[in-house]
Order: C-alpha cells, then sequence, then structure tokens
C-alpha cells in the first residue's frame, strides 16, 4: 500500500464495520472515499463508497483497457492546439 497524502493532524475515517452469524471470525469494513477540491472561489467535497468507485473504475477499464489510455489521443492535435 502506499500512502498518497501526508496530514499533518489526525484524519477522521468514516467506516463501518459488518458482522455475519455465518462466519463469526470475519469482519468486513466498508469504507467511504471522500474527495474535496479547494479553490479559491469555494470548495467541493465528493463521497462514495468504495464499491461505487471500485464499479465505476471496473466499467472504465472496460472502456479504455488500462496502458491504451494515450491511445486516445491526437497528440499532435493537442500540441498544435497548446501551442497555436
Amino acid at each position: 500500500m502506499q500512502r498518497l497524502f501526508l496530514w499533518k493532524e489526525p484524519v477522521e475515517v468514516d467506516c463501518s464495520f459488518r458482522y455475519s452469524v455465518d462466519d463469526p471470525y470475519a469482519i468486513s469494513i466498508e469504507l467511504r472515499l471522500c474527495c474535496t477540491l479547494d479553490r479559491p472561489d469555494g470548495r467541493a467535497t465528493f463521497q462514495a463508497d468504495l464499491h461505487e468507485v471500485r464499479g465505476w473504475l471496473c466499467s472504465t477499464y472496460e472502456l479504455v483497457p488500462a496502458g491504451s489510455e494515450s491511445e486516445l489521443i491526437d497528440w499532435h492535435a493537442w500540441q498544435a492546439r497548446l501551442l497555436g
């Protein structure tokens, strides 16, 4: 696991634990993904269950398989537009 962010203060993690009598020694943890975008004119915070994010990622990988992203970009046109 790789740490993407380093906080100077403790961070609250929103999660819930589940227990099933069918498997008494297993505990599942459901986490929520929270992303905050800060701009000078405001802030937006997005939250989603990780299984929703996983489903979204899987559907995007079906459309654009990992490693093939650059094949869908016309780099020459992008460069010409950027450089004017």
